[in-house]
């Protein structure tokens, strides 16, 4: 071990775990001892929106809010979107859009065609609108803790030899394509 290395992983913590690193960009953050950092915030998928089903319809809006008038086919996702600010939204004859908070006060119906420009006269194909998804969001290069290191490394890639000090996001970017990053003795 010895000054400005840098290793990479996607796993860490086989040696256990330590309180005592000087983790914050001191240039000596303990002998044998990582400080571990996530390289990448993890992908956040908007999931496609869950068809409800078939609904009747009246000049009494089962869902209230006007987004698109017809003409020209409208994909779920735009439709999704002109929709944001709602829990459902619907699509109609000739590709009109409508959105709501409630749907079905008129009830159910069997013959709608979902899949065709002009869905039914006075029917709705509904969709419930996706919450943004709930995910405990790691920043990049988020601080995973203090880990203990050997000779059988931790992280085994070795992305960096000795050299000039790295700062954290040059260390990051050494370990692109692993999800984790350490950074040692004298910032090894």
């Amino acid at each position: 071990q010895y000054k400005n290395q840098v290793f990479c992983g996607n796993t860490f913590g086989k040696h256990g775990s330590r309180e005592d690193c000087q983790c914050s960009d001191s240039t000596n953050v303990g002998a044998w001892r990582n400080c571990v950092y996530a390289t990448e915030e993890p992908a956040m998928v908007a999931l496609p929106s869950p068809f409800k089903g078939c609904f009747t319809d009246s000049s009494d809006r089962d869902l209230p809010f006007f987004a698109r008038q017809g003409g020209a086919v409208v994909t779920r996702e735009e439709a999704q979107k002109l929709c944001a600010a709602y829990k459902y939204y619907s699509i109609q004859s000739d590709q009109q859009v409508f959105c709501g908070d409630s749907f079905g006060k008129h009830g159910s119906a069997s013959d709608c065609s979902c899949d065709s420009q002009n869905v039914g006269a006075w029917r709705n194909c509904v969709y419930s609108v996706p919450e943004p998804p709930s995910v405990a969001v790691v920043t990049p290069s988020a601080f995973m803790g203090c880990h203990v290191d050997a000779a059988d490394r931790d992280l085994p890639v070795n992305a960096r030899g000795n050299g000039a000090r790295p700062t954290r996001a040059e260390a990051q970017q050494m370990c692109k394509g692993y999800k984790y990053y350490g950074i040692q003795y004298k910032n090894q």
